[in-house]
């Protein structure tokens, strides 16, 4: 009997804990939120067990906490980036950065916005009275097209099932700020549509976003998209709003030195009084200079040549509105048009096409034999601008140690402080690849005591006069008998501006000049000054020290002229 007893009251006790069991797996857990515990710039860490059911790219919501720390409305969006234990590690959109700090609560999207925009469920019975009016059943089918022409019209339909008798549409131009409320027509069938005015709106807005709610005697529901996540239509052909052009002007990007600059314009006609101010590179103040009228709206101006030197000058157009404003048209004060203006060049212009050159240098190398003079004349002749053809001779006598002679070449002192007599010419072309950059190469010819050889000269320039250049080139002949080199040249030349028209040339020079090959080559170390005369002229004056090796330290100078024409 006990225990018949016993087994009846364990079997109502195990009937008990199931069914406990049961009503505990039916209910629903609450959904709590947690905390924000740490902020960053754009990302802040949430922590608190819902944090733990979170899972990366999953879409939360930062909401307020009332008074009772129950959630409110959503103040911030963000995305999870990824989930360590109960710790959340968010990133919030730029917008909402500034709405974080510590302790506001963090939720997922769709319960946020389950308590926003749905109705609380309804209580079951005996179990009190209902938190809030009961959700209906109501769902909404619509269409959007994917576009909307620029100044148009958006048609808007969706087809509501439910108790629902009235339907909006909530609409926003641009991807921010409120939105506003469009009622929709009931067309019949629960069909309901309207019309969006798009109209001229700002180019910056490319898109529309919009929400569809439906109301009826229960209330309003939001029946597709959301606030947060709201339905996109693109704003499709939005003009270009095209900046009106004052004035239309190809800029000049390099002059030359005291030549006058041309500078012509397009101006709009909506305004005159075209002026070009101008100032040379370093100086203060703008000059004035007003620009004359040569056809229908076209203007031209000439800054003189005086104005016009190294190393540049800036220069800006402005013009004069309807109401006598003036305003810039091409550049400004504060930010001109910078032009660079070189120092004159042989052969740099096209109205001087030819160069004639004179030039003497002579070389005493320490020894009272060991010395000799140059006399050089050349003509240089320039086509297309970019390709200059060479030709020119000269003539090398006096008095050489270790001369080669035919007669006995294993003895090259046999002839020492025998007069040497060379004639030189040369024929080549000299090829501009840039502003910076150039190379020339040519043939020579000579005849000397002894014999006549045949070689080349090859050489280059980087830079330009304005700021700086370097030259090198080298020379070397051969016997046509001995196929012996016996002269062999290698020099090399740094140019740069000391003031407006003159130039410092610091020059060494290697060579050997009818040596035996045993004899050491000879080395002078120059420093030159060069002058522009007026427009066509320049003039170069050299001196320096020469020597070679083991002999006593001579003297070496020389002198030239140029003529452009």
């Amino acid at each position: 009997m006990a225990t018949s007893a016993v087994t009846r009251w364990g079997a109502i006790a195990l009937l008990g804990s199931i069914w406990l069991a049961t009503q505990a797996v039916a209910a629903p857990l609450p959904v709590l939120p947690a905390k924000i515990v740490d902020v960053g710039a754009r990302q802040f860490v949430a922590q608190g067990p819902p944090a733990a059911l979170f899972v990366p790219r999953m879409p939360v919501w930062v909401v307020e906490v009332d008074d009772q720390g129950r959630p409110g409305w959503p103040i911030a969006e963000a995305m999870v980036i990824s989930v360590i234990g109960d710790r959340a590690l968010c990133e919030v959109a730029d917008k909402d950065a500034a709405m974080l700090r510590v302790g506001a609560l963090v939720e997922p999207r769709y319960v946020a916005e389950a308590r926003q925009y749905r109705a609380l469920p309804a209580p079951e019975a005996g179990k009190g009275e209902a938190s809030g009016p009961v959700a209906p059943a109501v769902r909404a089918r619509h269409r959007l097209p994917p576009s909307v022409q620029w100044g148009g019209r958006l048609w808007i339909e969706a087809v509501v099932d439910g108790p629902a008798d009235r339907a909006m549409a909530m609409f926003r131009l641009g991807d921010a700020g409120p939105y506003s409320e469009l009622p929709l027509e009931p067309k019949g069938d629960g069909l309901y549509a309207a019309y969006l005015s798009v109209g001229e709106t700002d180019p910056s807005i490319r898109t529309i976003q919009l929400y569809l709610v439906a109301a009826g005697s229960s209330g309003r529901f939001v029946v597709a998209g959301s606030p947060a996540e709201p339905l996109n239509v693109e704003i499709a052909a939005i003009p270009v709003v095209q900046e009106e052009q004052l004035v239309v002007h190809g800029p000049v990007d390099r002059a030359s030195h005291r030549k006058p600059l041309v500078l012509t314009a397009q101006i709009n006609k909506r305004f005159s009084n075209p002026t070009l101010f101008y100032r040379a590179r370093g100086s203060g103040s703008y000059i004035a200079l007003p620009m004359g009228q040569v056809s229908s709206g076209e203007f031209v101006a000439e800054i003189p040549a005086k104005d016009v030197v190294a190393p540049g000058l800036s220069y800006y157009i402005a013009v004069m509105d309807e109401k006598g404003v003036v305003r810039d048209g091409f550049g400004s004060n504060r930010d001109p048009w910078n032009v660079t203006v070189l120092q004159p060049q042989i052969l740099s212009s096209e109205d001087n096409r030819n160069q004639l050159s004179l030039r003497y240098s002579w070389a005493d190398f320490g020894q009272k034999y060991d010395r000799y003079h140059e006399v050089e004349a050349g003509l240089e002749r320039l086509f297309f601008g970019f390709l200059v053809a060479r030709l020119n001779g000269a003539v090398v006598s006096g008095k050489a140690v270790r001369l080669v002679s035919a007669a006995d070449p294993q003895n090259p002192e046999a002839l020492v402080g025998s007069d040497i007599q060379l004639y030189r010419g040369r024929a080549g072309l000299d090829l501009h690849m840039g502003d910076y950059l150039s190379a020339f190469g040519d043939v020579t010819m000579a005849i000397y005591s002894g014999g006549s050889g045949l070689g080349f000269r090859v050489g280059g320039k980087v830079g330009d006069e304005q700021v700086a250049s370097i030259d090198l080139s080298m020379e070397t002949i051969w016997d046509l008998a001995t196929e012996q080199a016996v002269v062999d040249i290698l020099k090399v030349s740094l140019t740069t501006p000391i003031t407006d028209g003159w130039r410092l040339v610091g020059t060494a020079v290697q060579e050997s000049v009818l040596q035996s090959a045993t004899a050491d080559s000879g080395l002078r170390l120059m420093l030159g000054i060069e002058a522009d005369l007026g427009e066509s002229w320049m003039v170069e004056a050299t001196g320096g020290m020469s020597g070679r090796t083991g002999d006593a330290v001579g003297a070496t100078a020389g002198g030239g002229i140029k003529l452009k024409f």
